[in-house]
C-alpha cells in the first residue's frame, strides 16, 4: 500500500489525520496564530492536504528573523506574492528592514510591483518597512510611483532615503476607504504631497504622519475636512498650512513656520504656543 508522509508517522494514502480533516477556515486560524507566512508555507511539507493552504491566507507576514542575503529577501517576497491565491488580502505586512542589506539590495523596481499587488489585492492594512540609510547623499534617487489603493484603510510605509514617492495623479483616483497614513523617509514634492493627503484624494483620512524629506525647500498646505491628528515632521518645509476644521492634535517640527488657515476670516494664523 502507498504511504504518505503526514503529521507524525507515515500512514495509509488517502487516510486523513484529525487536523488536515478540517474546513480551509480552521486551518487559516490555526496558521495565521504564526504571524510569519515564510513558517506558514513549510507547513506544505505535512501532507498534501497542507500544500497550498498558506497561499490562501487572508494576511501575508513577510519578514525574516535571521539575517539573510538581500537577493534571497527579495525573492522571499516576490515568490510569496506570487503564490498568494486569495482573492483578497485583510493585511499585508512586508518587513526588509531587519537585516544588513547594502543599499542597493532593494531597489525602486523591487518595491514598485510590490505596491502594485497591493493596490490590486489588498483591502485593509498594508506596512512595507524598507533598509534605512543613514544617509543618502552620493546616492543615486530613485522614482517611486505610488499607485492608488481604493479599497485600503491603513497604509504605513518606511522608505529608502534615496527613494522619491510620486504620488497618483488627482485624476488617477482617490483613497476613499482611507483613514490612516504614515510616509516615512524618502523624498516628495511639497505640492504633490499636499495634494495627496488633501480631502480630494483622501476623503476619510483621519491620522497623518510624515516624516519625509522635501525635493526642495517650498510650503506645504493640507486641506481636509476629515483629518483629527497629524504629526508633521517634513524636512525643508518653509511653511506648513493646515485648513482642517476637525483636527484635534497637531505636532510639528522642521517646519520654518506652521500654521491654520482662517476660512472665516480668509487669513493666517500661528498655532497658540
Amino acid at each position: 500500500m502507498e504511504m504518505e508522509t503526514g503529521i507524525g508517522r507515515p500512514r495509509p494514502r488517502g487516510v486523513t489525520d484529525c487536523i488536515s480533516g478540517l474546513p480551509d477556515d480552521l486551518l487559516h486560524d490555526i496558521l495565521l496564530r504564526l504571524r510569519c507566512t515564510k513558517a506558514a508555507a513549510r507547513t506544505g511539507v505535512l501532507s498534501r492536504r497542507w500544500r497550498s493552504v498558506w497561499t490562501r491566507l487572508p494576511d501575508f507576514y513577510l519578514w525574516s528573523r535571521q539575517p539573510v542575503l538581500s537577493t534571497s529577501r527579495v525573492a522571499i517576497v516576490e515568490g510569496a506574492l506570487a503564490a498568494c491565491s486569495a482573492p483578497t488580502l485583510r493585511r499585508l505586512a512586508i518587513r526588509v528592514d531587519n537585516v544588513n542589506l547594502p543599499w542597493e539590495g532593494v531597489t525602486a523596481a523591487h518595491v514598485a510591483p510590490w505596491l502594485r499587488f497591493a493596490s490590486d489585492r489588498v483591502a485593509g492594512e498594508l506596512f512595507l518597512w524598507l533598509p534605512d540609510e543613514a544617509l543618502a547623499g552620493g546616492r543615486k534617487e530613485q522614482d517611486l510611483d505610488l499607485p492608488v489603493f481604493p479599497a485600503m484603510r491603513t497604509i504605513q510605509i518606511r522608505l529608502r532615503r534615496s527613494f522619491r514617492l510620486r504620488p497618483p495623479p488627482v485624476a488617477g483616483g482617490a483613497f476613499a476607504a482611507l483613514t490612516c497614513l504614515g510616509i516615512y523617509n524618502g523624498e516628495m514634492d511639497g505640492r504633490e504631497l499636499g495634494s495627496l493627503v488633501s480631502s480630494s484624494q483622501c476623503p476619510c483620512l483621519e491620522e497623518l504622519s510624515l516624516t519625509v524629506t522635501l525635493a526642495a525647500a517650498s510650503e506645504v498646505a493640507i486641506c481636509s475636512d476629515s483629518l483629527k491628528r497629524l504629526r508633521f515632521h517634513v524636512e525643508k518645509t518653509r511653511r506648513l498650512v493646515v485648513a482642517s476644521p476637525m483636527l484635534l492634535e497637531m505636532h510639528v517640527s522642521k517646519a520654518f513656520e506652521a500654521g491654520f488657515w482662517d476660512s472665516k476670516s480668509k487669513t493666517f494664523r500661528c498655532p497658540p504656543k
